[in-house]
């Protein structure tokens, strides 16, 4: 066989070693996939516990705030799963203001306090973008956009 042709083919042994790199990355990634959907589904579950009106998109938003709970540099380093902000909050450590709770869960209730004072009925995407939930224009398309079921 020609040296050309040797460089083209893979051998067997090759194809082991590359598909056993592959499926540890995938798998790593599955596992990973897997316990940060369940720790989504422990806040789904606290909204729920909450009585908070149309959990399906209060989630939305937590995820959107947080980025999937992630995110090191938003409101998520404060246990502040929504965002939430108060100019009084602002410190040379927290420059947006960000409302700070001990625990996630205090900020979920949090939110269903904050929600029974102001919304009534209707509209839940209406009501944020009445409420000027977000500063951002497309914040309303952004959690829509969020697949989480």
């Amino acid at each position: 066989m020609a040296k050309k042709e040797r460089l083209n083919k893979i051998e067997g042994r090759e194809w082991a070693y590359i598909l056993i790199i592959f499926s540890i990355i995938f798998l790593g990634y599955l596992a990973q996939y897997k316990a940060n959907n369940k720790f989504v589904d422990s806040i789904y579950i606290e909204i729920k516990k909450n009585n908070i009106a149309h959990p399906e998109i209060v989630i939305k938003q937590s995820i959107w705030e947080t980025g999937w709970f992630k995110c090191k540099k938003c409101s998520w380093r404060y246990n502040n799963a929504f965002g939430f902000r108060y100019k009084d909050w602002v410190t040379k450590d927290n420059p947006k203001g960000y409302i700070v709770f001990k625990t996630w869960q205090e900020s979920v209730a949090y939110y269903a306090r904050w929600q029974k004072r102001h919304y009534k009925e209707g509209d839940y995407y209406k009501f944020l973008e009445d409420r000027g939930y977000a500063s951002d224009k497309n914040y309303i398309a952004n959690i829509k956009s969020i697949k989480y079921e």
